[in-house]
C-alpha cells in the first residue's frame, strides 16, 4: 500500500508493508468457514475490519488469532455473521468458546470426572436424587 507523507512541507511516497498475518488469518477463516458448511463471506469491509483489528492487537500472534477464530466457530453463536462483524470483537473469544450467554463455557467439575463422563448434555439431577431419599438420618 502506498500512502503520502508530510515531513517539513515536502510529500513523499511512504510504502507500507502489509501486516504479515493478515493474509494467512484471512485464509484460515475461509478455510473454517468452507470446512463447517457454512458460506465463504469475505469482501472488502471484512478485510478493512480485519486490518484494523490487528492493528489495535500488534502483539497478537498468528498462533493467538488462529486459535481465536477456531473458538468462534466452536462456539455456540450462529454462524453465518459475516466476518466484518465479528472480527472486531475477535479477542473475545481469548478464553475459549462461548456458550449461548456469551460466556466462556466452564464444565461443571462439582460433578467430578464420572459424572461428567456419564452425564448427558442439557440434563441435571433431579433434586431428590441431589438430596437424598429424603428419610431422616
Amino acid at each position: 500500500m502506498i500512502t503520502t507523507d508530510t515531513l517539513f512541507g515536502e510529500l513523499s511516497l511512504v510504502q507500507k508493508e502489509p501486516d504479515p498475518r493478515h493474509a494467512q488469518i484471512r485464509k484460515y477463516i475461509n478455510k473454517v468457514q468452507r470446512d463447517s458448511g457454512d458460506p465463504e463471506q469475505w469482501d472488502g469491509r471484512s478485510a478493512k475490519a480485519l486490518s484494523n483489528w490487528l492493528k489495535a492487537n500488534p502483539s497478537v500472534t498468528l498462533e493467538q488469532a488462529v486459535s481465536f477464530v477456531e473458538n468462534r466457530f466452536a462456539s455456540a453463536e450462529p454462524r453465518g455473521a459475516p466476518p466484518w462483524e465479528w472480527i472486531p470483537k475477535l479477542t473475545k473469544y481469548s478464553e475459549g468458546p462461548l456458550d449461548k450467554y456469551g460466556k466462556t463455557w466452564q464444565p461443571d467439575f462439582r460433578a467430578g470426572y464420572e459424572g461428567m463422563k456419564a452425564a448427558k448434555p442439557g440434563s441435571q439431577p433431579s433434586r431428590k436424587s441431589a438430596q437424598g431419599n429424603g428419610a431422616a438420618a
